[in-house]
């Protein structure tokens, strides 16, 4: 059977435009409240541009006539194996601070003094971090956040790219788009989170679930914030010393860090395996035809 793309008129080109047009009039606007408050974090940039990507995608979706209700699909969050969803979230988690780890190995061993650089240059108590201002962008990176990207990546471009191009160069490319967004916190983990939010989203149908293992990926990195402050500033004389236990961690951290690619890798395909190749929107546009959207898939893990 031969499906129509609803997404299709809906040019990745114009919603790039779209964004960096309002992304431009948002960062304006950020200059021109930071001229009148001060210690406006640059956090408050990010707001700014989530609601500014999220107001676009729904205003587009409206305007091509792409169904927010084939997009979600059903709402319901019962008969999900949630241990097991959230079992592979967290060790997702935890590969990626062990690819952090890894990163910071790789980089020390080019570069002798960048671990040096890192300390002496570490500050946890600027006004970036001011408790509050923390608190408002944890909140929002675990709701406004994971709503506006699985959207944009998911709903969008994951359908779209998907019933042109298959879902799983789909899968791939929107991961991967994904994880260069995050570059700065995380390039890999992003990645294989990408993939594990597209296979939710595949299997179930439902855009809701990918949104909160998202919401709970945020949850469980951000908690860093609840954590005591370390004021301590190393001392020249000190770094040595530090730099060896620093080093010590980045070890251990790289070797899990190998070990655990096989078993990500493993578990994602496992879970990959006797997935639909029909992207969510179009099945769900089909089941809307058949009969209401309500059915889950609980395809075992292993």
């Amino acid at each position: 059977m031969s499906f129509k793309n609803d997404f299709d008129r809906m040019k990745v080109s114009f919603v790039i435009m779209m964004i960096s047009i309002f992304s431009l009039i948002a960062f304006i606007a950020y200059l021109f409240v930071g001229s009148v408050l001060e210690d406006i974090p640059t956090r408050f940039l990010s707001f700014l541009i989530n609601i500014t990507i999220l107001f676009i995608l729904i205003h587009s979706f409206k305007k091509y006539h792409i169904s927010i209700r084939n997009l979600f699909g059903s709402l319901s969050i019962s008969n999900v194996y949630w241990l097991k969803l959230i079992t592979i979230q967290l060790l997702i988690t935890i590969f990626g601070v062990f690819s952090i780890t890894t990163i910071f190995m790789v980089v020390g061993l080019s570069n002798s003094e960048f671990l040096k650089s890192f300390l002496t240059e570490l500050d946890l108590s600027s006004t970036e971090n001011n408790f509050l201002y923390s608190i408002l962008f944890y909140i929002l990176s675990i709701t406004l956040t994971p709503v506006m990207e699985e959207l944009l990546f998911r709903g969008y471009l994951f359908n779209k790219w998907g019933a042109n191009q298959g879902v799983v160069k789909a899968m791939i490319f929107s991961s991967l788009l994904f994880s260069l967004l995050h570059f700065n916190s995380g390039f890999i983990t992003h990645f294989f989170n990408g993939i594990f939010y597209c296979l939710v989203y595949l299997k179930t149908k439902k855009l809701i679930l990918p949104i909160l293992l998202h919401a709970f990926n945020n949850f469980v990195a951000g908690a860093v914030i609840f954590l005591p402050a370390d004021n301590t500033t190393y001392e020249v004389d000190k770094l040595l010393e530090s730099i060896k236990e620093m080093q010590f961690v980045l070890n251990v951290g790289t070797v899990l860090f190998i070990i655990l690619i096989p078993i990500v890798c493993y578990i994602l395909y496992q879970y990959y395996k006797g997935a639909t190749l029909i992207t969510p929107y179009q099945k769900n546009k089909e089941l809307t035809v058949d009969g209401p959207v309500n059915r889950p898939e609980r395809t075992p893990l292993i």
